[in-house]
């Protein structure tokens, strides 16, 4: 900051303010680096034993249990399914979580007053400020029957015919099904849950926010309005604004490419290979989704979605004013003020490359 006076009759100011952040992850700090749950006051809970119930390998539910992929597999040594764990199989949100997210900010104001003429002063002010912001967190925790989750009011739940769908598991179902004390509710299609890091991404937000404000105008001083009152003062001005955002989020999950790429049948013109069964949505590059292996480049690519504001305001604002001591009483001056403003503001979305017009 400096500033200082123009000449006999002026001032002027200038202000430089650049601010920088880094990223602090919780991961590099004891105290955030484990999930933790309060619970009750005497029993919190830190580590595995607050772990999210929405993991990397998928969490499949038949019945009251449900099972999950393990170094790569759904069984163990002996062949049988493996349980959901949550203290081995469990996600640390906190791992993918900051303390500080990365920051830039820079702000530039100044202002100027000089006088043009006897009682009448020039001014100006000038203020621009820019931040950007790039926050990461974790991946989106899909939950088949939950809000968020849903495409439209649908589940992208796995139908039991499914190709994929490993043989234990399905063996799983099928006895499940077959148990008369199941009859009046049987397995239709899985739920599931999963941690889409490796599909999606890990969820972030970049955010670029730019403001610019200028007023300029005169304003002066009057000793009497032809014999009328004392003491006047005036001012004229004008005032523009402007605030720009550019809201980037990334690491989201397209549900509808997910519903539809969860309902799959065998390919007729390829024998071995499967589609999604749905022609509307083949029409449309449909790929089939295996939720039971990890995810290939080109299921990661129709999954993987992005989401982009860009939003504009602009402030044209001009003020005239008048204020003085009118005339005199007993008890003192009556002062009085009278003015007149115009203001048109426009705030929309405004596609880049896109003028934003205000009428």
């Amino acid at each position: 900051m400096f500033g200082g006076k123009i000449g006999a009759k002026g001032r002027g100011l200038f202000t430089l303010e650049v601010d920088r952040q880094t990223q602090v992850s919780c991961r590099d700090r004891e105290i955030c680096s484990e999930d933790f749950a309060w619970n009750a006051p005497a029993a919190p809970l830190r580590g595995p034993a607050a772990y999210s119930g929405v993991c990397l390998g998928g969490r499949f539910f038949v019945g009251p249990n449900s099972y999950t992929r393990r170094n790569g597999s759904f069984v163990d040594a002996n062949g049988a399914l493996i349980p959901f764990n949550v203290q081995v199989d469990g996600y640390n949100r906190n791992a993918d979580r900051d303390l500080a997210i990365p920051t830039r900010r820079t702000l530039i104001a100044g202002e100027i007053e000089v006088e043009v003429a006897s009682g009448v002063r020039a001014f100006g002010e000038v203020n621009y400020g820019s931040t950007t912001t790039d926050s990461k967190f974790e991946g989106h925790p899909f939950q088949s029957q939950q809000g968020g989750s849903l495409f439209g009011t649908l589940q992208a739940t796995i139908p039991v015919a499914n190709p994929f769908i490993p043989a234990p598991l399905l063996a799983a179902i099928n006895a499940f099904n077959a148990d008369p004390a199941n009859a009046a509710n049987p397995i239709a299609a899985l739920t599931w849950w999963q941690r889409f890091n490796d599909a999606g991404g890990a969820r972030g937000a970049n955010n670029d926010r730019t403001m610019i404000r200028t007023a300029f105008g005169l304003k002066g001083d009057i000793a009497s309005l032809g014999g009328f009152g004392r003491d006047w003062r005036w001012e004229l001005s004008q005032v523009y604004g402007r605030t720009s955002v550019n809201l980037n989020t990334e690491g989201l999950v397209s549900t509808s490419n997910l519903y539809y790429g969860l309902r799959v049948e065998a390919d007729p013109a390829n024998p071995g290979q499967f589609r999604c069964a749905d022609a509307a949505a083949r029409s449309q590059g449909c790929v089939p989704i295996n939720p039971f292996a990890p995810y290939t480049p080109a299921q990661q690519r129709a999954l993987g979605v992005g989401s982009v504001a860009i939003g504009r305001t602009l402030l044209n604002d001009t003020v005239v004013s008048l204020s003085g001591a009118a005339f005199d009483l007993p008890a003192g001056a009556l002062r009085t003020a009278i003015g007149a403003e115009y203001r048109s503001i426009c705030a929309r979305p405004a596609p880049a490359g896109r003028r934003l017009r205000c009428r």
